[in-house]
């Protein structure tokens, strides 16, 4: 499908086709040129190329918000990794003062 436009109005014309969208091109240049030979016709694309062009802002705002997830996602591992370190540093290091300080080894491996 191919919609024609001008600068100078709003006209569009909408064609369905059923081959090669680019086969179509010459023909309708050729019927307009027939037509009105002083017509531009400045652009020429098909209806997937327009579709493509409308959604482009949308598809890189959710490519954005793709990569800043998974940069969250990284960071909240990392931290919660961090924490988890600190965490069983800090038991080892109590746990080795307990034994030091002689407590049953029944205490030590319930903490």
């Amino acid at each position: 499908m191919y919609i024609l436009t001008n600068e100078f109005s709003s006209v569009v014309l909408s064609v369905r086709t059923h081959g090669q969208p680019a086969a179509t091109t010459g023909p309708i240049r050729r019927i307009f040129s027939a037509i009105d030979p002083s017509l531009p016709l400045l652009e020429v694309s098909t209806l997937e190329e327009d579709i493509e062009a409308s959604t482009a802002g949308e598809r890189i705002g959710m490519v954005l918000a793709s990569t800043f997830g998974g940069l969250e996602m990284l960071m909240t591992a990392l931290g919660i990794y961090g924490l988890m370190a600190y965490v069983v540093t800090q038991t080892k290091w109590e746990l080795g003062l307990r034994m030091a300080l002689g407590a049953p080894p029944r205490v030590i491996a319930t903490f």
